[in-house]
């Protein structure tokens, strides 16, 4: 299995990076917003990937970051729901956004992504809200992410948000501890600290 690949970007068309590592080309599936992130760069990236075998091809799904991969994986683990749909998913939503999504039932979010009906969307929000953690008083479909308020502390949902995405609790909560600020709701502390722990 290829769990990364470090190389150069030659070229990015149509939901594919084209990545010269050693001279070898690969063929890499990229979300659109993994596209826009990778058509900055211009010195080599280190791209975590995800190699799919089926009996007439096999092929890599590639992600800038650590945290998008174990994403990826759990999404893929939900019934219905194949590499490419997890791959449009992350195209419409974040790590910390998706995540959000899921605890607080947020279906309209996951549902928007191309090929993600809203059966296969609650399905996600039931099958992976275990594995993400869960939140007291979940909002609707109708009521936005920002508008919802958890009981536990900010810092605290936010530390348990970096668990759930596989990072140690101790360098969690030192990443979230080390970007906190008074008043800061959890999904800007979430996207601070997920930049400290990379």
């Amino acid at each position: 299995m290829i769990a990364f690949i470090i190389g150069t970007v030659e070229h990015i068309d149509n939901g594919f990076a084209y990545v010269n590592v050693n001279d070898i080309g690969y063929r890499v599936y990229i979300s659109s917003r993994t596209a826009s992130e990778l058509s900055m760069e211009k010195e080599k990236v280190r791209i975590y990937t995800y190699m799919s075998v089926k009996e007439d091809s096999v092929s890599l799904f590639g992600f800038l970051k650590r945290s998008e991969l174990d994403m990826f994986n759990k999404l893929i683990g939900v019934s219905g729901v194949g590499p490419k749909g997890a791959l449009a998913i992350l195209s419409v939503a974040d790590v910390e956004q998706l995540a959000l999504a899921v605890m607080s039932g947020d279906e309209k979010l996951i549902s928007s992504a191309t090929g993600i009906g809203k059966k296969t969307a609650q399905r996600i929000v039931l099958e992976l809200k275990d594995k993400l953690g869960t939140v007291p008083k979940p909002v609707s479909s109708t009521e936005t992410i920002s508008a919802f308020v958890p009981e536990m502390s900010v810092r605290n949902e936010a530390i348990e948000g970096l668990v759930a995405l596989g990072f140690a609790r101790t360098e969690s909560a030192k990443a979230v501890d080390a970007v906190y600020t008074e008043g800061i709701d959890t999904s800007a502390l979430l996207t601070r600290a997920l930049k400290v722990v990379k």
